[in-house]
């Protein structure tokens, strides 16, 4: 039996799970899909260890030019950043880059969806214009004003003239990037950000892919309404966004703008002046954020019920416009019963002074602690420990996973070592009320699958097993890390079968098109299609749940 320590806090497990070698695979090969082969050799080069230039051509064995294009691509993201070392006589700068920033590329379609439907409920041009501007910055990494524009312009008025979609005023997209911007989800890049000194093609150097999904585009997206930019420059993510609809398609089925939302539209009506030159960047941590807040807002709902994932969603809001971004990581800053009652929406259930009060002091005497009240006189505040609630998410989702993979019984023992820590084998299993024979079997499967710890204490100095007392523990970190490592694998595994399957296609589509294509070879790139599709909804899926342990402890 293999002895594991856990002298390591549950803190800095979890600070580090984004360097476990499964999340370090996946992310170069996102590497490899996004910008190409080039690109990734030189991220897997500048992983772990800062290098400074000279060191990376060594390593990867390329030639200089290209060496310094894919760092100039990886800068350009952000995913890359140099630091000067000024010590010695010759002060050289050193490149190091970040996996998370890396993993972050998986989210981009979220993003575009999020803004979508937050704006909509506005204005529905607006949702659409947003999720535009959000789209093309993720793709191009860092991006002027003009040049944003621009390009959205074009593009529109590429669609416009294919008739695929309706011709939208460049007022709206100002507007649109205007909104981001008081929003928070779109920042000014720092000047001391790593920004390349010259212009930097986002298409990737080495191997690209973009004749596949060119291939695609004109055999299974041709009936698309709205494009917003074309196939071939979007990683295999985007390409789940192409349709973003008509900015009336959503008319009949949004409820109307409250006051405050009426008062944001005609905000958004008056002519808005940007600084051409102003270079825009994607901020993840507000979009992180704002994710967990739904989820929390979900994970509440479930415990309590509707009523008061509301209130705690208005609570969330009123937070929010109080302490901004960086007082809403770990818990928001004091909230008064008059702040959280004037942040509910005036569409949803009406609640009186006493009722919501009862709520409030309802979910702050749960067992999970989701707020926290203090009393100072008559005057009461309540503070929402974010912590607490994405600690409670994470152990509902580990326990399900048990659940479902050892049973009832492997769950309560799991459960049972989460409040009895280093529990010897038959006190376990009088604890959590299972035979014996059946708790050995089922501790050694949890070891196995990572999910509990086993410590020998020897009572003799030749380690017999009879003379040994183990004691078995576990944490939730270590639960996380297993699933966290199970999902990546799997993910990595369903990419490199699209990238299998899309050679497959272009094997089909090679020397036809639309027109000639017979029966057999539409059918055949029709079932090719939904495997294409059923594949990116599975890494999308494993991608949205692998979140909640890596995005939501900010």
């Amino acid at each position: 039996v293999s002895t594991q320590s856990t002298g390591s806090t549950d803190a800095a497990v979890m600070a580090d799970l984004a360097q476990l070698p499964e999340i370090v695979a996946f992310g170069m090969l996102i590497a490899r899909e996004h910008f190409g082969e080039h690109v990734e050799r030189v991220a897997k080069s500048v992983h772990g260890v800062s290098k400074t230039l000279q060191m990376i051509v060594q390593h990867t064995g390329l030639n200089f030019r290209d060496v310094r294009n894919a760092l100039l691509v990886l800068m350009q993201h952000g995913i890359v950043h140099v630091r000067g070392d000024g010590e010695g006589e010759a002060p050289q700068d050193f490149y190091h880059l970040d996996v998370q920033l890396l993993l972050q590329r998986t989210r981009f379609p979220r993003f575009v969806e999020h803004v979508q439907t937050l704006y909509s409920e506005t204005n529905d041009d607006l949702g659409w214009a947003t999720g535009a501007v959000v789209q093309h910055i993720c793709l191009h990494g860092r991006i002027t004003t003009a040049d944003l524009i621009r390009d959205l312009v074009q593009q529109l008025q590429d669609s416009a003239a294919e008739g695929s979609s309706q011709p939208v005023a460049k007022s709206v997209l100002e507007r649109a990037l205007h909104r981001l911007t008081l929003d928070r989800f779109v920042k000014r890049a720092s000047p001391t950000d790593d920004k390349p000194k010259q212009p930097v093609s986002t298409v990737p150097v080495g191997k690209q892919r973009g004749s596949k999904r060119s291939t695609m585009s004109q055999i299974s997206m041709r009936n698309k309404k709205q494009k917003v930019a074309t196939t071939k420059d979007m990683p295999m993510e985007m390409q789940m966004l192409m349709e973003l609809g008509n900015p009336g398609a959503l008319t009949d089925t949004q409820a109307k703008p409250a006051a405050s939302e009426e008062a944001a539209a005609a905000e958004d009506a008056k002519d808005v002046e940007l600084d051409p030159d102003t270079i825009w960047s994607i901020d993840p941590q507000v979009f992180r954020l704002h994710f967990r807040n739904e989820a929390c807002q979900v994970f509440v709902a479930d415990l309590i019920c509707e009523d008061a994932a509301v209130i705690l969603h208005s609570a969330m809001k009123a937070g929010l416009a109080k302490g901004g971004v960086a007082q809403n990581r770990k818990h928001s800053p004091p909230l008064t019963l008059n702040e959280i009652r004037d942040a509910i929406p005036v569409n949803s259930t009406v609640f009186t002074r006493e009722m919501l009060a009862g709520y409030l002091d309802t979910m702050s005497i749960d067992n999970f602690q989701i707020l926290t009240k203090t009393t100072m006189g008559t005057a009461h505040t309540y503070k929402i420990n974010y912590a607490t609630l994405v600690k409670a998410m994470k152990q509902r989702h580990v326990e399900c996973v048990v659940f479902e993979k050892f049973g009832q019984l492997g769950r309560r023992l799991f459960r049972t070592l989460l409040k009895h820590d280093w529990t010897e084998q038959s006190q376990l299993a009088e604890r959590a009320m299972i035979p014996k024979k059946k708790a050995c079997t089922l501790l050694y499967s949890l070891h196995k699958a990572g999910f509990v710890q086993v410590q020998e204490v020897p009572k003799v100095p030749d380690h017999t097993v009879r003379m040994t007392i183990f004691l078995w523990s576990a944490s939730l970190t270590h639960g996380c890390e297993s699933i966290i490592r199970e999902m990546h694998k799997t993910m990595t595994n369903i990419t490199v079968r699209l990238q299998h399957e899309y050679k497959v296609t272009e094997e089909l589509g090679a020397g036809t098109t639309a027109e000639t294509m017979t029966t057999q070879q539409a059918e055949a790139m029709q079932i090719q299609s939904k495997r294409l599709e059923r594949l990116h909804s599975a890494v999308l899926h494993l991608d949205y749940e692998a979140s909640l342990f890596l995005d939501f402890d900010l």
